[in-house]
């Protein structure tokens, strides 16, 4: 607080070039009225990721938790998606590439046939600490994904987050397309 440092948080290299940032300072030292420039304070990418899904898992009480059970030593992603019929469910989650076989081993010993795994995924996800409270940003989100063609393969929101599974191939569509849509380039 007392050398009035302002500080700008960019994109991180593995995703592209940075245009921008965030700015980061202390209210004292600027009109704290000032409205922030960009609503988006974060975008970053989960690379050398695998997608994990377990088909027809019982909809019942304890099912998730016998899943994760088996794979509890393999770092999964924070994103998770569960869907639900009735009867049965489909849980998808993202792991490491290089655990993509370990995941597998360990929920087909439970699951049997029932599970795929496929690598070359990322993680992207956005952050905004008005998301707690506003609306739209994943209409916004996910229209800019479907203007750059990039697939959504998983979703997963959480307060101030929204993460996407999407195809590593459509990582540099996916990140201009976001940039774009939240005005991020300067």
């Amino acid at each position: 607080q007392a050398h009035a440092v302002t500080l700008r948080v960019a994109r991180s290299p593995s995703i592209g070039p940075s245009h921008g940032g965030t700015t980061i300072r202390n209210a004292s030292t600027h009109d704290a009225l000032e409205p922030e420039p960009r609503s988006i304070t974060s975008v970053r990418a989960h690379q050398n990721l695998a997608l994990v899904k377990v088909l027809g898992v019982p909809d019942r009480p304890g099912q998730a938790a016998r899943l994760f059970e088996a794979v509890q030593k393999i770092s999964i992603s924070d994103a998770i998606q569960a869907e639900g019929t009735g009867k049965s469910a489909v849980i998808s989650f993202l792991v490491r590439a290089a655990h993509l076989k370990g995941a597998l081993a360990g929920i087909g010993a439970i699951h049997g046939d029932r599970v795929r795994g496929k690598a070359g995924y990322v993680g992207l996800t956005v952050l905004d600490r008005r998301m707690r409270e506003g609306s739209g940003f994943l209409a916004r989100v996910t229209g800019a994904l479907a203007r750059a063609r990039a697939n959504i393969s998983l979703i997963s929101t959480s307060g101030p987050a929204i993460t996407v599974g999407i195809q590593a191939s459509n990582l540099q569509r996916a990140v201009s397309a976001v940039a774009d849509e939240f005005d991020l380039r300067q």
